[in-house]
This record gives structure tokens, sequence and C-alpha cells, in this order.
């Protein structure tokens, strides 16, 4: 089940919404899969680092794990750093960027974090923010910067 969330919203930075569409790009039509992290605690909202972790599902073309050494470094990284783990993001080469039943089952569970989709089965990317509930998964708002906007002719 999917409810909408009305609680707050996150903010995706250009140029990271660039790295993560780099990202799943690069490894179609497998599963991507990484971190959203921002650089400060003072903007806990704001995802502005994209971390690729290895994909080593044994059936990465619908499905991800994330590579424990990979998810070690990127962890030790993010104290070090003194950054934010916002949430997580994989890519559905094939499919909206819906939770899936695998998703259901394999995904991470930390209180506050949210997952991100990235679709690539459309002309355009499609992508949708959510979290975990008691009941499923709610959707959260997530907002790119203004640059990313594309003006629509009338």
């Amino acid at each position: 089940m999917i409810t909408i969330n009305t609680g707050p919203h996150y903010r995706l930075t250009a140029n990271a919404y660039e790295q993560l569409l780099t990202h799943c790009r690069s490894v179609f039509p497998m599963e991507a899969c990484g971190l959203l992290i921002t650089s400060s605690c003072d903007t806990p909202s704001v995802i502005d680092i994209i971390h690729p972790i290895a994909n080593v599902h044994p059936q990465p073309h619908s499905a991800f794990a994330f590579d424990p050494s990979d998810w070690i470094s990127a962890m030790y990284q993010i104290e070090q750093r003194q950054q934010l783990l916002i949430g997580y993001y994989h890519s559905h080469p094939r499919s909206l960027p819906i939770p899936s039943s695998a998703d259901s089952t394999g995904m991470l569970t930390q209180i506050g974090a949210i997952t991100l989709i990235v679709s690539l089965c459309t002309d355009e990317p499609d992508f949708r923010a959510y979290s975990r509930c008691a009941d499923g998964w709610s959707e959260v708002e997530l907002l790119l910067e203004p640059s990313l906007h594309k003006e629509k002719a009338d």
C-alpha cells in the first residue's frame, strides 16, 4: 500500500540529480543502487551527494543488493566527513518508480530514511521518493532545484 506523506519534503540539488542519472544510466539494464547524502547536518533535507554502491545481487537486472565492503566504506566516509545519510536509491530499468515486492523485502529499514526509485522505462527518467511505514510505503515529496525544470511551450 502507498500513502501520501504530508510531512517534510526533501530537495535534490542539480548536481546530485545529474550524478544520480549518470550512475543509473551507466549500469543500465541492471539496477543501480546507492546512498543519498547531505554534506551538512545543518540542511538535513537537502540531498547534495550521491554515493553509488556496487549491486552484487545475483539477479542485478531485476533486483539489487549493496556490496558489503562498499557499504562499510561509504558509512565510514560519511562519518569522517560529518555528513548525514538521508536515504537510499535504486533504479527500475523496466518498470515505474513504485516499490516492488522485492523492494519491500530487501530494503534496509532505518527510521527517517527515504528510498528514491528512479525509473528508466520511459523516454524521460521518472523518480519518486518513499519512506517505510507500518502498512507499506508512504510517498515523500522530493523537489528538484528550479534550474532543472523545463519551461513548457503553450
